[in-house]
């Protein structure tokens, strides 16, 4: 394959899936509003809780350069941790480090090498474009908690665009794909008692986009009552 910069974070965000657990939200290109700057801050893998109870946000950014990473590029780093409200942060690149910018991340900031040798074989699944009209974004799907109930199993998947950051999601009953906006809601081809909700909420220290699965668990011509399971949480701020 052709290694150039946008691939090279391509492959950073696919080792982020598969190196985290189910509850972390795994977010390619984010866009944070930074605490400090008031500015959208671009970050290449946001990582953070999926149910936005507690903060262990990390940062990830890739740098795709043939000389090592300096001093300079730690202190920039650093700089938007703070902005953005990081716990920790991860530099991944393929050409090294120097040993100053190695002492000046100390503890919070781990500086790792992903070369071009360690990804020249390297296989991508799971992909598949973003299925809002004329966006040519990509996404990685991650499987959603399971509903049970009455019927049999229900099996859907979430996903984040990396262009447009609208959620994708796939229903495996119906088979529909579909992308939602941030305050949105959508029925499925399933036609069933159940809808999907995005809704833009205040967590305890940041703002986050949730996707909820709303399904009906008691019904009454005056007032159904729904259950909500939330799926999947993309932080803005």
């Amino acid at each position: 394959m052709k290694l150039d910069s946008k691939l090279y974070e391509k492959i950073v965000s696919h080792l982020m899936f598969d190196e985290n657990d189910f509850d972390t939200t795994i977010v390619p290109n984010a866009k944070i509003i930074g605490s400090i700057s008031g500015r959208s801050r671009q970050i290449d893998v946001l990582l953070d809780s999926k149910n936005g109870e507690s903060n262990k946000r990390i940062i990830v950014d890739s740098k795709y350069q043939k000389r090592p990473i300096d001093i300079k590029k730690v202190e920039e780093f650093e700089g938007m941790m703070r902005d953005v409200n990081a716990q920790r942060g991860i530099l991944i690149c393929p050409s090294g480090y120097t040993q100053s910018a190695l002492r000046r991340a100390q503890e919070l900031i781990t500086i790792r090498i992903l070369t071009e040798e360690e990804i020249e074989n390297f296989v991508m699944y799971g992909w598949d474009n973003c299925k809002l009209n004329q966006c040519e974004g990509n996404i990685l799907w991650e499987l959603n908690p399971s509903i049970i109930d009455d019927s049999p199993l229900t099996v859907t998947c979430s996903a984040k665009c990396d262009k447009c950051s609208n959620f994708n999601i796939w229903c495996w009953a119906c088979g529909e794909k579909f992308s939602m906006y941030d305050e949105d809601e959508h029925q499925c081809a399933c036609e069933g008692p159940s809808f999907w909700l995005t809704s833009i909420e205040d967590d305890e220290q940041s703002k986050s986009v949730y996707l909820h699965y709303l399904h009906l668990i008691e019904y009454n011509p005056d007032q159904p009552k729904f259950a909500t399971l939330t799926m999947n949480r993309r932080p803005i701020s």
